[in-house]
Formats: structure tokens, C-alpha cells, sequence
């Protein structure tokens, strides 16, 4: 069955919202070895998106490693929804942590520089990974669609 490419990015966006809504609900199986309350904040918030986030950048290699030069329209499909899905968990993880502890934070490419209580760090940003795979993506199906996208 073909489908244009705004169907199947449509398909995109609502298997991302559930797969979104898959990875959340694991949110209370974090591995959390931290007390459960401690008097400025509650550590749980952070520590179970970042979880949920894992749990996504999980589905998103092992789909992209089984599926990348594939014409499969459900392989590929889980490849683009896991990633977006794992874009959004991802910024919304940093978003608590902004909102928890309040360092500064600034995007350079490939990397999060966070500084908090003097001690600085660059931490890898696997969604800005996601987005250029996920851009390269959309410009290889524009450019030479796979079987299952009609030709305009």
C-alpha cells in the first residue's frame, strides 16, 4: 500500500505520541538509588524522564540498526517515531532539570554545556543527534522516495 509522504509522516507523528506515551508510563520504574525527597526537590521528576528518555534512544538504535536501508513502511516507521520521540522526551528531560535545579545550560553542536555550582560539564545531546538523522531521513525520502511513498 503506498502513501504520500504527508500521510506518512502523519503516521509518523501519531506512532511518536504513542510511543511518547509508552516510554512515559515507564517513568516509575526509574532506577532511583536517591532518598525519594530531599528538602529543596524531588529528584524522582528528572531521574524518571531520563529513564523514559533511555527507554526511547533504546528503541530508536535498535530499530535504526535493524532497519535504516530498509524498504519495510513499519521498520521505517519505528525508526522515525522512536526518534522523534526520543527528540521530545529528550528537551523535555531538560526542561525539568532546568526547572529542578536551575543551572545554566547552552546548546553548542553535539553538546549541552551545564554549569551548576561552579562545576561545568558538556554532556552529549543525543536529540540533536535524532534531529540530523531525522533531517537526513526526510531529505533521502524527498529525494528518492523508498516503494512504499508514491512519487509525486
Amino acid at each position: 500500500m503506498s502513501h504520500t509522504l504527508k500521510q506518512y509522516y502523519e503516521y509518523v507523528v501519531g506512532m511518536s505520541l504513542l510511543l511518547f506515551a509508552i516510554s512515559l508510563s515507564l517513568y516509575p520504574f526509574a532506577p532511583s538509588s536517591e532518598a525519594a525527597f530531599i528538602a529543596e526537590y524531588h529528584l524522582k521528576a528528572p531521574v524518571g524522564l531520563s529513564f523514559s528518555v533511555f527507554v526511547s534512544l533504546i528503541i530508536f538504535i535498535i530499530t535504526s540498526i535493524l532497519y535504516f536501508s530498509s524498504d519495510s513502511f513499519v521498520g521505517n516507521l519505528f525508526i522515525e517515531s522512536s526518534g522523534l520521540s526520543m527528540i521530545i522526551l529528550n528537551y523535555l528531560n531538560y526542561y525539568a532539570i532546568a526547572e529542578t535545579w536551575h543551572p545554566i545550560m547552552f546548546p553548542i553542536p553535539l553538546f549541552i554545556y551545564i554549569k551548576y555550582n561552579g562545576t561545568a560539564a558538556l554532556q552529549f545531546d543525543w536529540g540533536q543527534v535524532g534531529i540530523i538523522i531525522l533531517l537526513y531521513r526526510y531529505y533521502k525520502f524527498t529525494k528518492n522516495p523508498p516503494p512504499f511513498i508514491k512519487s509525486r
